[in-house]
């Protein structure tokens, strides 16, 4: 790879969006392009994501193929979370539904889990894909060396030698430890079943690429966009806002009592292995009464796994210990209306399993 290359696009960001327009572009004939990524390797990070009716539609006009393994790995994926990692390929799958129910534990809302259910209102499905699943889906479409990760952009400028006027330069350095992400940064637990190395980091130092058009992919804390705005009139967009909700995760709440589960079950649960849970006699235009929401997910008999959705002051989870955290959470839930059970539920939480994620939103620059 020259150094003095020109390239006709320059990507910055690995991720979904940043792979996905890389394919489009080089299935179209694009094929002088460059991805690079800051990431030191490929490994298993981030949510499950939603991919919604519109989101199918586009990736299957930039790929076929892309279309097909995503479509596939989401559908192989929601059905082992439906099967509990007991029964695989039922012949006649139970349909699925993710409700929403309030604290009397009556359905206020629906959403069917079924590919064809969407498919037959929109046109196209539903799927749900883990971020790193829909990412190497896409990556291994492309050819791998045209994609750099270990490379963080640090400066764009453009090019103001006369012969090259108009070229965007892009400044990266190589082979340092790079911080986790606190605007959207959601790593998944490590296990014995996904695991990684380090074998694709390159260790190349200081490096500049030259483009004739950069697209920005990278992400919500992306490093162009602050370059570009913070000496602008959009400068007050140059770094993600607080949305004043966090999220406080417990993937595994173990040892929690026959009385408890037996609760849980008869009045939300009912069956189901996944609930939404919120007090819906809250305004929610009033900000001092929005009502956290609560995940439930049985992840076995005697186990349940919560995510706690909550409105709180950004100060107030900062530097805080994961037991003031709990705390917190519990007294949020009692404040809202939660029965007892919630702040009993969270109180169980191993500290050691707690993970705590402010939610960053980047508002739409006006101009």
């Amino acid at each position: 790879m020259s150094l003095n290359k020109l390239y006709d696009v320059l990507i910055v960001g690995a991720g979904p969006v940043g792979l996905a327009t890389g394919l489009a572009l080089y299935q179209r004939g694009i094929t002088n392009i460059l991805i690079i990524d800051q990431t030191r390797s490929f490994r298993r990070v981030g949510q499950v994501v939603d991919m919604l009716p519109n989101g199918l539609k586009a990736l299957k006009y930039i790929d076929e193929q892309a279309y097909q393994q995503v479509k596939q790995t989401g559908l192989e994926f929601i059905q082992i979370r439906n099967n509990n990692g007991e029964v695989k390929g039922e012949k006649t799958p139970q349909k699925r539904f993710w409700y929403q129910k309030n604290l009397q534990g009556k359905i206020i809302r629906s959403i069917s889990l079924s590919f064809d259910d969407w498919f037959e209102l929109y046109g196209e499905g539903r799927v749900s894909i883990p971020w790193y699943d829909l990412q190497t889906n896409l990556r291994k479409l492309l050819p791998s060396e045209i994609i750099k990760v270990n490379h963080r952009c640090v400066n764009i400028y453009e090019e103001n030698i006369t012969q090259e006027k108009g070229t965007i330069l892009i400044d990266c350095i190589s082979d340092e430890e790079i911080d986790n992400n606190p605007f959207a940064h959601w790593e998944m637990q490590p296990s014995n079943k996904f695991t990684y190395t380090d074998s694709e980091a390159q260790k190349v130092g200081e490096k500049q690429f030259k483009a004739k058009l950069v697209v920005a992919a990278d992400g919500i804390n992306s490093t162009i966009r602050k370059i570009i705005y913070t000496d602008s009139k959009l400068k007050q967009w140059a770094k993600p806002q607080y949305s004043g909700w966090a999220a406080i995760n417990v993937m595994e709440i173990e040892g929690i009592s026959d009385a408890i589960i037996e609760e849980l079950e008869d009045n939300y649960f009912q069956n189901e292995r996944l609930v939404t849970l919120k007090n819906d006699s809250l305004k929610s235009e009033d900000k001092n009464l929005q009502s956290p929401r609560l995940i439930l997910i049985r992840t076995s008999k005697n186990a349940i796994g919560c995510l706690f959705h909550i409105p709180v002051s950004i100060d107030l989870l900062e530097n805080k210990s994961p037991e003031t955290i709990i705390n917190l959470t519990a007294d949020i839930l009692t404040k809202a209306g939660f029965p007892p059970i919630f702040s009993q539920l969270i109180k169980l939480s191993n500290i050691d399993k707690l993970t705590i994620r402010p939610y960053y939103i980047r508002p739409l620059a006006k101009p």
